[in-house]
């Protein structure tokens, strides 16, 4: 019988040892009964006693498990909005997909009818191409009604507001050969790639949006048909930044160069959410010039790719992030 045992069966049955132990004791003479009776009374005070110890060491302890969870708990609430940590330090909650499988193929599925930006039914400017005389007999065609017109679009903005500009390219059959003419298109004229497309004015604004001012692609759409009347799609913008980033290859290149004979670089690093993971956001900059490089690493090997560290040897303006200790020509001040 172990000792927990002999404790419930001690507290199960006490008063009737109390009741035997009475009797015994207004008997006369000795007895061994009431000898074993002392002595297990005795040896259940010892175990209450024991159990008494062993409770107050447990309920101890199970307050301070409660104080250290408590603690615990108060430090995964703090985050860069209500404590003195950097926004590096910040969790990305996943998010759960609430989508329920279906089985099919992603992309469209078979049957499924393909949709395309709607042109606008009255342009604010019309452009018409047409053929001025027959290409094979050389009849004037200027007078001749139009066979077909295919139309392109192109949207801008101007003083203020969202201008539409139409291109049309005319066709046109000779009444004496029968022949078929065309309008001759300009040689450089971007919008012949798609039905509708946007000027320079629109992707300039849009960019300085997403690029510069770093306002999110959802918002950005917000902005441009509140403010000019111009209504982009969230793919139509981030084609705008893929575009834009091949122009400016030239550019970061120069602004690296520059950076590397800088005599002093400030460097740092902040967490980003991308692509559903956390990725980080690196700022290489000087007093004129500051380069922002997004990479899925934190540490040296986006320093190594970005490319500017590694042959960097002035003086480095720092935190204590120990991946930049690997960068021993760069003279640190660490903050």
């Amino acid at each position: 019988m172990s000792q927990l045992q002999q404790y419930r069966y001690f507290k199960k049955h006490e008063k009737r040892v109390q009741k035997l132990l009475k009797k015994q004791a207004s008997l006369t003479g000795p007895s061994p009964d009431l000898d074993l009776f002392y002595d297990l009374l005795a040896g259940y005070k010892i175990i209450e006693g024991l159990f008494h110890e062993h409770d107050t060491q447990v309920k101890t302890q199970i307050e301070q498990l409660q104080n250290r969870v408590r603690e615990l708990e108060k430090q995964l609430s703090l985050g860069p909005e209500n404590s003195h940590k950097p926004p590096s330090t910040s969790r990305f909650k996943k998010i759960k997909n609430q989508r329920v499988k279906s089985g099919k193929k992603p992309g469209g599925q078979k049957g499924h009818r393909g949709t395309a930006p709607e042109l606008e039914a009255h342009p604010d400017a019309v452009v018409r191409y047409e053929p001025q005389k027959c290409r094979e007999c050389g009849r004037p065609l200027k007078k001749v009604p139009d066979s077909e017109v295919q139309c392109w679009q192109v949207v801008d903005i101007k003083d203020g507001k969202s201008f539409v500009t139409e291109h049309q390219r005319v066709t046109k059959f000779c009444p004496d050969c029968g022949e078929m003419s065309r309008g001759d298109l300009p040689n450089e004229s971007p919008w012949r790639h798609a039905r509708k497309t946007f000027g320079p004015a629109v992707k300039s604004v849009a960019l300085y949006f997403v690029g510069y001012q770093l306002v999110p692609v959802a918002r950005t759409q917000e902005i441009m048909s509140d403010l000019f009347g111009v209504r982009l799609s969230q793919g139509t913008l981030c084609n705008f930044m893929s575009d834009v980033s091949k122009k400016l290859k030239s550019w970061e290149i120069s602004v690296k160069s520059q950076l590397i004979r800088s005599t002093i670089l400030h460097v740092d690093e902040t967490g980003i959410r991308c692509a559903k993971r956390g990725d980080w956001a690196h700022v290489v900059s000087n007093e004129k010039l500051t380069l922002l490089a997004h990479h899925e690493s934190r540490g040296a090997i986006a320093q190594k790719d970005i490319g500017v560290l590694p042959e960097y040897r002035g003086h480095l303006v720092r935190d204590g992030f120990k991946s930049y200790d690997q960068f021993d020509a760069c003279s640190p001040f660490v903050l």
